[in-house]
């Protein structure tokens, strides 16, 4: 294991130091807790879809009646997609990954107390903030705690995680409507991403990359360098280059991010900034394959009722 330490009053590129060191096992502990949150993003985007041919049937409406609880969840997605750059830059790439996956989990737990559609789509929406920004702040946690020569596998793998949870949801909804009823459905998805909250406020850190822009957390940056095997001196100043996060080919949790360029013959740091590039291009993106896969489930139904009703003749008989 490489414990050599950084020569005193050195600057630190953190991003070289990150890339070219080992691929330490708390790195990869960051990385499967990242996974995790977006496994659950996408197991909560998908239980409404599971659970509206259930309601339909239970509260004698329409399909239709449920476009406003869809669509809200969908708006919300595009807005927490769009704001979880601005909000991680602000207040850093841990808290926003913990905020999403407690805004998601908390209101779908709430759904299951709901006592009519209106109600649902308000929660839905609020929900749709975390789904949406969970995935954008993880894929970035994952992206910048890799290494670059491991990178666009970890990215990618954290990304399948979303249909990943979309499959599980399908499971699980058949084992727990049938046996305890939609509003159970939502209070244990709910109740699986608040328990995720807590384990995330226990352990993940956060992004080394981040706490390089933020100089008066720099002791802080300091001994997580320690902990992933990089230690560096007790007076290292540290450098961070702006350096895009592209997730389906657009910047993504970038607004006006600090670029800290040190002279190092004037013993000088200089601030400058990088301006937003929106992510509402993703959100518009995923929308359309976001609304197939919550409406499948209830077409799915609907051509089932259709078939025991009026069966297609068999050729040849």
């Amino acid at each position: 294991m490489n414990t050599s330490t950084t020569p005193a009053n050195a600057f630190i590129d953190i991003g070289k130091t990150l890339d070219d060191g080992l691929y330490t096992t708390m790195q990869k502990i960051v990385v499967c807790l990242a996974a995790l949150s977006i496994v659950l993003d996408g197991f909560d985007g998908q239980l409404i879809g599971f659970a509206i041919p259930v309601l339909i049937k239970e509260w004698g409406i329409t399909r239709g009646a449920f476009a406003p609880a869809v669509a809200a969840g969908l708006i919300g997605m595009a807005i927490g997609s769009a704001c979880a750059g601005l909000f991680a830059d602000r207040f850093g790439r841990r808290w926003a990954v913990i905020g999403s996956v407690f805004v998601f989990g908390a209101a779908t737990c709430a759904i299951g107390l709901a006592p009519d559609v209106f109600t649902i789509a308000v929660l839905r929406f609020i929900a749709g903030l975390g789904i949406g920004g969970a995935l954008p702040s993880s894929t970035t946690m994952t992206a910048e705690f890799t290494p670059t020569r491991y990178r666009t596998m970890a990215v990618t793998a954290t990304i399948v995680c979303v249909p990943l949870g979309g499959m599980l949801a399908g499971l699980f909804s058949s084992v727990v409507i049938p046996a305890y009823g939609w509003r159970a459905l939502f209070f244990i998805g709910g109740a699986l991403p608040l328990g995720l909250t807590v384990l995330l406020l226990l352990t993940l850190p956060e992004s080394p990359r981040y706490l390089a822009h933020q100089r008066h957390r720099w002791s802080e940056l300091r001994e997580l360098l320690g902990r992933l095997s990089r230690p560096v001196p007790a007076d290292a100043v540290f450098k961070a280059q702006f350096q895009p996060n592209l997730l389906n080919g657009v910047e993504v949790l970038q607004s006006e991010v600090p670029v800290i360029t040190v002279d190092e013959k004037a013993q000088t740091v200089s601030t400058s900034r990088k301006p937003f590039t929106a992510i509402p291009y993703y959100a518009w993106a995923n929308r359309g394959k976001g609304e197939m896969m919550v409406w499948f489930p209830t077409k799915v139904k609907d051509i089932d009722i259709i078939a025991m009703h009026d069966p297609a003749p068999i050729e040849g008989k």
